[in-house]
């Protein structure tokens, strides 16, 4: 090619001889193997318009999620319009450079200006106390009922055995009940009257009445904690108190007052013993939950790595590097590194930041960690319609081309990959845990490969946070893939993450989605509420990677997702679009069904506003 034909270029041309050439004309999917005759690397508008004008073939290629593979490029001019990031805001119009990311937020002084009489109808709390008493005894006991019905059954089982037990040890041994019993009691009895008929005369009514509110309370949080203990708590206070109930019945038995104590305990025992009992299933059932939960094993590096520097920044933002000794590392080799903004808020916000998959199929992945928050969409904190802009963030990079859950590396290969998404993970949110310990709410976010892995990351973040009121929130990241399974086979095989799957789900190891494992997660987390965003025909997802079609595509993603809201429609919703849209964590605003954008959508889900519901375009 004769460099004559691209003179007045003022941007970079570089052709195959030339120093570069290989970094220059390499694609941002790096599966493909592009070789143009020159590549023109575009400083502006003048550039575009010389290149056009030359009489050569032109094949424009800019950033981010454009990964298709481009025509034919023998004889032709590879035109990169990367470094055309501007933008001009003029008379309320906003014009775009072809090479603009998301994070170029220079229009957002535009933007909130026109949105400021809307941020105090928006951000203002929710009340719908009609609604949420409603959905209390309409929704949300019977679906606590569910969860603990299996629990409930072996308390009460194991309260109605000790109960008999206490009452045949002392039939059968009746010295025992010095064991169950005070010297108090059994004087009393042994006069025959119940220690319970001079009660009102001690003390009154009302005092009497708050010293066994007192009790039960006591007893009932008790129980409940204990249960936590892998169930031996509950196991040690209901068994105990059914030992006592039938041990002392059967010494009333043996002295004439059976029946005397059967009508007190009916007449004043009845709520309290199962009120004890439902407390026990449910410390029993937390605990339980939160056991199986860490089969998972995805605690496996939590604590392994901490950060080797911090930059602090401006608006209480903070950037941690870690060392690629500890073990955090990007896909190509490069150090992993993460931010933090300290808003002072009590609630927090964790995302995980997308850039595509590697795999031996298709490998079109982000392959270095960008700590630098972007300012707009999802993660600003000054666009007030962003209904977590006030909240503490723990920004997750991206490098891994594995979903932040690889764990595998692949060094034979050329070049290497290093699938460390799950080490790099656990270190950003040791991280989180050490900067914001105890927050009460928590939206956990991701879009595109993070979407992917809020599903398994869900349960990391609650087992470091059991005691958070829980929110996912998954754009385009819903883990439809392909129908016979051979996809998600091989990245499993080679990311290492087939270890994550729970042996108590089998329906997910057997599964080519992994969609199951948050129907899994439901389960065992029963405050967890979830939310999904996805456009029916994504081109990213059903095109680029599954290769299967937006038609196919649709079909798996209605079909799957309907499962789970079928099982919880109370805690799962969806916000479906028509269309390829990839993505939408970058403009809450844009993306409208029936008058409600998906900010608007996000923030009813986090309110408990019964306009956060089920919205199919």
């Amino acid at each position: 090619m004769r460099q004559m034909q691209l003179d007045g270029v003022r941007g970079r041309v570089v052709l195959p001889d030339d120093a570069g050439w290989d970094e220059a004309r390499r694609s941002w999917n790096l599966a493909v193997d592009q070789r143009p005759a020159a590549v023109v690397e575009a400083a502006g508008a003048e550039d575009v318009q010389v290149v056009l004008r030359s009489g050569l073939p032109v094949a424009p290629q800019a950033t981010g999620h454009g990964s298709e593979i481009l025509p034919s490029l023998e004889g032709a001019v590879l035109l990169k319009t990367s470094r055309l990031r501007e933008l001009i805001v003029d008379g309320g119009v906003v014009r775009a450079g072809a090479g603009a990311l998301a994070g170029d937020v220079r229009a957002r002084e535009f933007l909130e200006a026109a949105y400021a009489q809307a941020h105090t109808t928006l951000h203002k709390p929710v009340a719908h106390i009609g609604y949420a008493l409603w959905s209390l005894f309409r929704d949300q006991i019977p679906e606590a009922m569910r969860w603990m019905r299996p629990h409930v059954m072996w308390v009460s089982l194991l309260f109605i055995v000790s109960v008999f037990t206490g009452g045949w040890l002392v039939h059968a041994y009746p010295d025992l009940i010095n064991l169950f019993a005070s010297p108090d009691l059994i004087a009393t009895v042994e006069r025959g009257e119940l220690w319970t008929d001079g009660l009102l005369n001690v003390v009154p009514s009302s005092v009497l009445s708050v010293q066994i509110l007192t009790n039960n309370i006591v007893v009932s949080l008790f129980a409940y904690c204990a249960g936590f203990l892998f169930g031996l708590g509950t196991f040690y206070i209901v068994g105990l108190n059914g030992l006592m109930l039938g041990a002392i019945f059967m010494f009333c038995r043996q002295h004439g007052m059976d029946d005397e104590l059967l009508q007190f305990i009916v007449a004043h025992g009845c709520v309290e013993l199962s009120i004890m009992v439902l407390s026990g299933a449910a410390g029993a059932a937390g605990g339980a939950d939160l056991d199986t939960l860490k089969t998972t094993g995805l605690m496996k590096y939590i604590g392994a790595a901490k950060p080797a520097s911090m930059q602090p920044g401006a608006n209480g933002e903070t950037t941690y590097t870690f060392d690629i000794a500890d073990g955090p590392e990007c896909l190509r080799g490069g150090a992993y590194s993460m931010s933090t903004r300290d808003q002072k808020s009590e609630n927090l916000f964790i995302y995980l930041q997308g850039g595509g998959s590697c795999s031996s199929a298709v490998c079109s992945a982000t392959t270095t960690a960008n700590a630098r928050i972007p300012a707009s969409g999802i993660t600003s904190s000054a666009d007030m319609q962003n209904p977590v802009a006030s909240w503490n963030l723990v920004y997750v990079p991206y490098c891994d081309g594995s979903l932040h859950l690889g764990d595998k590396d692949h060094e034979t290969e050329n070049p290497p990959r290093y699938h460390r998404g799950l080490r790099n993970l656990s270190a950003a949110l040791d991280v989180g845990v050490a900067a914001f310990p105890k927050p009460k709410r928590i939206l956990l976010a991701g879009s595109s490969a993070g979407g992917l892995a809020t599903i398994y990351g869900s349960v990391l973040v609650r087992l470091l946070y059991p005691e958070a009121e829980l929110f996912v929130w998954n754009d385009s990241g819903i883990g439809i893939s392909t129908p016979d399974g051979t996809r998600a086979k091989l990245t499993r095989d080679e990311w290492g993450t087939e270890q994550l799957i729970p042996a108590s789900c089998p329906e997910c190891k057997a599964s080519p989605h992994s969609i199951p494992i948050v129907s899994w997660n439901l389960k065992y987390d029963p405050g967890l509420r979830v939310g999904f965003f996805s456009a029916y025909e994504d081109t990213v997802i059903a095109d680029t990677f599954l290769m299967i079609g937006g038609a196919a595509f649709k079909q798996a993603l209605l079909e799957e997702t309907g499962k789970v809201v079928m099982a919880t429609p109370e805690r799962v919703k969806r916000f479906f679009i028509d269309g390829t849209q990839h993505t939408t964590a970058g403009n809450l605003k844009s993306t409208m069904v029936n008058g409600v954008n998906i900010g608007q959508w996000i923030g009813f889900m986090l309110a408990g506003d019964p306009q956060w519901k089920d919205t199919l375009q």
